[in-house]
């Protein structure tokens, strides 16, 4: 469970399961990757679960106040990246 202040002064913490703010990415090319070499079949779906989550190549937590985009790359406890929102 990782807790981070937003710049907008928003504390984001993903200790809740289900939460509304943390979202995993995978790239077009990681999918291919994935198809090509599926996660170990388990009964346990959890355990599938987990071991695919591992495979993204980003976590991004989005600011349900500013909609800031925090990243991490996958693995990584430190923001790596962030993206304030703008209109379009």
């Amino acid at each position: 469970m990782a807790r981070v202040t937003c710049r907008c002064g928003r504390v984001l913490w993903n200790g809740r399961i289900p939460n509304d703010i943390e979202f995993t990415v995978f790239s077009d090319a990681r999918i291919c990757e994935i198809e090509d070499h599926p996660p170990d079949f388990c009964s346990d779906p959890l355990y599938f679960l987990s071991d695919l989550l591992e495979r993204a190549d980003y976590e991004v937590w989005r600011c349900p106040a500013c909609k800031r985009l925090y990243m991490f790359e996958n693995g990584a406890e430190q923001v790596r990246y962030v993206y304030k929102l703008e209109e379009a």
